[in-house]
């Protein structure tokens, strides 16, 4: 979300960092070891498959969404059908991303809530 604030064309320094706070994200928050050690060993195969299963539907079904919700902003910011790349509109493309980030940012606090959810439950089970 952070890409869409920089200026344009952004400040060298400004890009570096949030482009390194992303890729310490990402590189931060892969499963893979713990699904591992959850696993037996018999069983690190099949988990290791589903893991990598749902991590390409994820990207598959998350690059779908985040196209539409792309598009659906910047039809929202024109007032019009947006079809193609607006040639000569940046503004109506950063509308688009804004309004695809925010999202975003709904889905991660619904999937919080979620989780939390599942914690909360599994805690008052356990006493």
């Amino acid at each position: 979300m952070y890409l869409t604030w920089l200026p344009n064309p952004p400040i060298f320094w400004q890009l570096v960092l949030v482009l390194l706070a992303l890729g310490v994200g990402n590189g931060t928050f892969q499963n893979n070891p713990m699904i591992m050690d959850a696993a037996p060993p018999e069983a690190q195969g099949v988990a290791g498959s589903i893991a990598a299963l749902f991590r390409n539907l994820g990207m598959a079904v998350g690059l779908s969404l985040a196209t539409t919700t792309l598009y659906w902003g910047m039809q929202r910011q024109v007032g019009r059908p947006v079809t193609h790349y607006p040639q000569g509109h940046p503004d109506w493309f950063l509308a688009g991303m804004r309004y695809s980030y925010w999202y975003a940012v709904g889905l991660i606090f619904f999937a919080l809530i979620l989780v939390g959810g599942l914690y909360w439950r599994q805690r008052r089970n356990e006493t």
